[in-house]
């Protein structure tokens, strides 16, 4: 089976003279990038396996450097690329919790198994998510609350929900 990967970050930008790069974090985990050994890097649709040196907050981003990327030169062409890790190496989550890339994709269902659509989004608002789901209605934005959100089924690939005054108008 082949490898499937996450994104956990993205490159802003480069960073000083010795190869440092600015990463926007796209993961819920603060530490997340703490703990980074080996990553993928999707640069240009090229996957390359590099190895973390070292990682560092700088605000609400991150400044990493690669033990392969060590001129300002190869880090100023890599601004838009991924960093990526195999799907097989997140971190569980706490019950009732659940990654974006698990969301993606599956089946919204009403209480009553009428199909609404697929989930092609996540918005986040501060608040709750919301998801973005596209079907035969066309696009419906579902609040991931759980006055509406009653079950989510990542095996059986479905989300269930209830409807409530306003959802489908």
């Amino acid at each position: 089976m082949e490898a499937q990967y996450i994104s956990i970050g993205r490159i802003a930008k480069s960073f000083g003279v010795n190869g440092e790069v600015v990463v926007d974090s796209l993961s819920d985990s603060e530490t997340r990038f703490e703990s980074l050994k080996d990553v993928y890097l999707l640069a240009h649709g090229t996957r390359t396996k590099l190895s973390v040196e070292n990682v560092r907050p700088f605000g609400k981003r991150f400044i990493v450097r690669f033990r392969d990327i060590a001129d300002r030169d190869r880090a100023e062409k890599l601004p838009g690329s991924y960093i990526q890790i195999e799907k097989k190496d997140v971190a569980p989550l706490p019950d009732g919790r659940h990654y974006i890339f698990e969301l993606i994709g599956l089946d919204v269902l009403t209480e009553d198994g009428v199909n609404l659509g697929k989930v092609q989004g996540i918005i986040p608002t501060g608040e709750n998510d919301v998801y973005e789901v596209h079907g035969p209605g066309g696009e419906i934005l579902i609040p991931a609350t759980k006055e509406v959100v009653k079950h989510i089924d990542i095996p059986g690939a479905k989300i269930v929900v209830k409807l409530i005054p306003g959802l489908l108008d």
